[in-house]
């Protein structure tokens, strides 16, 4: 019995390790490569973000982010058809919740979350067509604080995608 919980407890760290891992290939993979665009703000420049009032939710509550990583092509030198369906095609998407989905024809994005209970502990917007990027948010942050980050993060580009009325 002990070796069956023992054998279970590692086949579940190893799941956890090996589904972070995917993200981390792509920017690993892109990282550096002639035509993409990688950067990564980590520590205390994130500790700034807390200070800021914007960065706080309707309690007062400062956003923890450890980490933000942003992977885009540069444009000018990379032909890309989709890069929301290039990133989306390398996620283990069976890791992720859908949070918000736009489409339209050539273009697409889609904002992913990793939930821990009633906190958010990643989440990701990956966008496709006219303005390609990946964008990873690590750290903890409640669903209204992730629905404030998309809103901004996406600006009017989820709106501009919607027919005019």
């Amino acid at each position: 019995m002990k070796r069956m919980v023992v054998f279970i407890a590692l086949l579940a760290l190893a799941s956890l390790i090996y589904g972070q891992k995917s993200i981390d290939d792509l920017f690993d993979k892109y990282s550096g490569k002639v035509g993409y665009v990688t950067l990564t703000f980590k520590g205390d420049m994130l500790k700034l973000l807390n200070l800021d009032e914007k960065c706080r939710n309707r309690d007062n509550k400062p956003i923890n982010i450890t980490e933000i990583r942003i992977l885009a092509p540069d444009n000018e030198t990379v032909q890309t058809d989709n890069f929301c369906d290039l990133i989306i095609k390398k996620l283990k998407l069976n890791d992720y919740e859908e949070f918000i989905s736009v489409n339209k024809s050539d273009q697409g994005m889609k904002v992913l979350i990793r939930a821990d209970g009633n906190s958010i502990r990643e989440f990701l917007l990956v966008s496709g067509g006219d303005d390609n990027v990946l964008i990873q948010v690590k750290g903890k942050m409640t669903f209204d604080q992730a629905e404030r980050l998309s809103s901004e993060v996406s600006g009017d580009y989820a709106t501009d995608m919607l027919p005019n009325q």
